[in-house]
């Protein structure tokens, strides 16, 4: 049997494409066969998302269509971090951008994530308690953001059903979720 570590990057270039990085990485494998993937995004590219809980436990939406599944997905709110940007600031940023709301509160740190195996970035994941409306929303250019709330029952059931592409972060909150849900009734 192939010992699946035994994988050894020879080189990587990096091409802009859009508003999105390729990084093109040459592997020997382990049978000594050298293999060409390509990645999305650089490895010190950072993202972030936040779950967004209003003071009644209603969740911030930012419904938008994505192009891969060519359907309108129900997702978090949450983008690239910046260059001298903290996540927790980025997710917040993010929030206001593409919904309008904030919160005062801290945020809670949920954990970080690939969201996929073809993906170089990782993204930090946070829980925000007592959202509200403090503006309209104002997404960057050629997005197309749509807010919705809705309970907590039904982001699960997103996530569940591959309504969403942060469903990671649904599972790192599960407990926390679970809790305010019941708290809610």
């Amino acid at each position: 049997m192939a010992d699946v570590s035994k994988w050894q990057k020879i080189s990587e270039t990096y091409q802009k494409v859009g508003w999105r990085s390729l990084t093109t990485k040459l592997f020997t494998d382990p049978s000594g066969k050298q293999q060409t993937f390509v990645t999305w995004n650089r490895p010190d590219q950072k993202n972030a998302a936040v779950i967004a809980l209003t003071k009644d436990t209603k969740i911030v939406i930012a419904r938008q269509f994505r192009q891969g599944p060519e359907n309108v997905l129900w997702e978090l709110p949450g983008g690239e971090v910046g260059e001298s940007e903290e996540p927790g600031a980025a997710a917040l940023r993010e929030l206001h951008e593409e919904t309008g709301y904030t919160t005062d509160k801290p945020l809670t740190y949920l954990g970080e994530a690939c969201r996929d195996c073809y993906r170089a970035d990782t993204t930090h994941y946070y829980l925000a308690h007592d959202c509200y409306k403090a503006d309209e929303p104002h997404p960057d250019a050629g997005e197309y953001v749509e807010t919705e709330l809705i309970p907590i029952a039904q982001l699960i059931n997103n996530a569940r059903t591959n309504k969403m592409s942060d469903g990671v972060a649904v599972l790192l909150a599960y407990d926390e979720l679970l809790s305010l849900e019941k708290e809610a009734i």
